[in-house]
């Protein structure tokens, strides 16, 4: 991956900003920003703190320093800002040699030990389960419950992954309910469903399903509680997975996420500009697990992801909403060589004076900082508000592009904030195409299948980005769900050889033929002396199963039982009758 002056593509920027946690190398160089200070009355550089400490008097342009510490400024007097060194590396990292395929690259993500994991703690719990006293009278009064399917030693690894390839393919092929998926019904049937799982099986791994140990799970009130417990291996699993094998380009955002939900759960959020799901969660545990920080919830959030993400000190230039953006993190990103820009609320502290004035349409006003700049903007005469931008890595500077056919005449920093900060709500809509998201009662369910989806749409990148593979991402699917839905391989086992062995005498007897059947009798019956007629056939409606001959029950006595005697072409052996 290569620095970009003037910042990638929207394409590019948003797929790169899809991965669900973002890694960085430490570098082993980083440069100062060296930035000459801004002079309150004629923008030029100047050494003095005291110059800029001391009151200054309205002037002709109104340029003077607030409460606050802003002056109001003009683009033409605006100096061009120098930043930091962006340290340019590969997009993809410790990818193995033999990571050629999809499956292989699904894999990164949900590894073996991951994997072991589901199917240990998925076999726990499914004895917990039908061990209790409820479950075992259920099964007594109902003896076709699923229930009592159950395999004894519990499910195995290649059981589990065609489940979680099943799983996938109904985001190929949606469908109202699990059970249309097992339709016979000629104009719905799926036949590849029932080839890979009975639908009995499938609904009980669906029902079993787990990634912890439910009797160790601290309950909600105790001290070590972790609201996402139930799903915390998982969710480690894909943030140091996507961290390890993936870093992003220069322009990175942080946005909420939402998991489409109505359960009647604690955790469930409303957010009516999610188009995609308005009710869901965002894994927000509460304000008791918030990361708490002396400059609020926002800055503590911001300076967390970026500190395990490893992105400080880079050259990063970072865009957030304007639930995040503050002066205080712009100041603090700044000492961290990482730029920032984000709407910002009016009522925000340390934002200059009149900066939610009225304004005319197109018209916009500058106030600079120090690195900081803020751009108030009215675009059309139905936003009574203007637009309040905050930006460390813009000068006051407006500029024209032309979308859908139309010139526009914006600040530079609402241009690029525009191009760059979707890449969560576009990874959002890339999920939902083909989300296996299924209904359940159960929340954390709903997020380790969105995990799922992540895992699968983070694989697919780092595919291409790998390969230079320009493969479409259902064809990727595909290939993953065939790989997972693989049956168990045969194992070869030596054909055993078959010794016939003469039975006991005992288990020789005769026994009546059914439906008035008759046969040849072994003993009397000749017909070598009358080959011409039936004078010598004498027919009987008893028989020996065994030597599979007729006999007569008088004859039985002259009679050396053979087996199989009766299909073989060999001269008729008979007792003695004087013996």
């Amino acid at each position: 991956m290569s620095s970009q002056e003037n910042g990638p593509s929207r394409s590019r920027n948003k797929r790169d900003a899809n991965i669900f946690a973002i890694f960085s190398q430490d570098s082993d160089s980083e440069d100062d920003l060296d930035i000459p200070h801004v002079s309150e009355s004629s923008g030029s550089s100047s050494d003095s703190s005291d110059e800029e400490d001391r009151p200054r008097s309205r002037t002709s342009n109104q340029e003077r320093v607030d409460k606050f510490g802003w002056s109001k400024i003009e683009p033409e007097s605006d100096r061009v800002r120098a930043d930091p060194n962006f340290l340019a590396r590969k997009s993809v990292a410790n990818i193995p040699d033999d990571c050629e395929k999809p499956i292989d690259f699904f894999s990164l993500f949900f590894t073996l030990q991951l994997m072991n994991n589901l199917l240990t703690e998925t076999n726990r719990y499914a004895r917990q389960f039908l061990d209790m006293e409820p479950t075992r009278q259920w099964i007594a009064d109902h003896p076709n419950s699923r229930y009592a399917s159950w395999p004894p030693e519990g499910i195995t690894m290649t059981q589990l992954r065609q489940y979680l390839g099943l799983l996938l393919n109904m985001g190929l092929n949606p469908k109202k309910t699990i059970k249309d998926f097992w339709s016979t019904r000629p104009s719905q049937s799926q036949p590849f469903f029932s080839s890979v799982m009975s639908i009995n099986l499938f609904y009980l791994i669906h029902r079993m399903l787990h990634c912890n140990n439910s009797e160790t799970e601290i309950a909600r009130g105790n001290p070590g509680f972790d609201p996402w417990a139930k799903v915390r291996v998982v969710l480690d699993t894909v943030n140091s997975s996507s961290k390890t094998h993936y870093t992003p380009s220069q322009n990175v955002s942080i946005d909420e996420s939402m998991i489409g939900m109505k359960n009647g759960c604690a955790y469930i959020q409303y957010m009516p500009n999610k188009r995609h799901a308005r009710f869901g969660i965002q894994l927000y545990g509460g304000k008791d697990f918030d990361i708490h920080h002396d400059e609020g919830q926002a800055f503590a959030v911001v300076k967390s992801l970026m500190e395990k993400s490893r992105l400080l000190n880079k050259g990063y230039k970072l865009y957030t909403d304007n639930f995040y953006t503050k002066p205080k993190l712009a100041e603090f990103l700044e000492e961290k060589k990482t730029l920032l820009t984000g709407t910002v609320r009016a009522n925000s502290k340390g934002l200059p004076e009149g900066v939610s004035a009225q304004l005319q349409v197109g018209q916009t006003q500058f106030w600079r900082k120090g690195q900081m700049v803020v751009a108030a903007f009215r675009q059309k005469k139905s936003s009574r508000k203007p637009v309040l931008v905050l930006s460390t890595a813009h000068n006051a500077e407006i500029t024209e592009k032309t979308v859908r056919g139309k010139v526009q005449k914006k600040p530079a920093a609402i241009f690029d904030y525009n191009s760059f900060m979707g890449g969560v709500d576009v990874s959002d809509k890339q999920i939902y195409h083909y989300a296996s998201e299924r209904s359940t009662r159960r929340y954390w369910k709903k997020i380790f299948q969105n995990l799922l989806d992540i895992s699968i749409l983070n694989s697919w990148i780092i595919f291409k980005m790998s390969l230079g593979n320009s493969l479409k991402r259902d064809k990727f699917l595909i290939s993953v769900i065939e790989c997972l839905c693989e049956p168990e391989p045969a194992v070869a086992r030596p054909m055993a050889v078959q010794v016939a062995a003469p039975a006991p005498l005992a288990l020789h007897e005769l026994v009546r033929l059914p439906d008035r059947k008759e046969k040849d009798c072994f003993v009397c019956s000749d017909r070598t002396t009358h080959k011409n007629s039936s004078a010598g056939r004498k027919r009987s409606r008893f028989w020996c199963p065994v030597c599979k001959v007729g006999c007569h029950e008088r004859c039985e006595k002259n009679l050396i039982h053979v087996t199989n005697q009766g299909l073989q072409k060999r001269k008729r052996i008979l007792h003695d009758a004087d013996n």
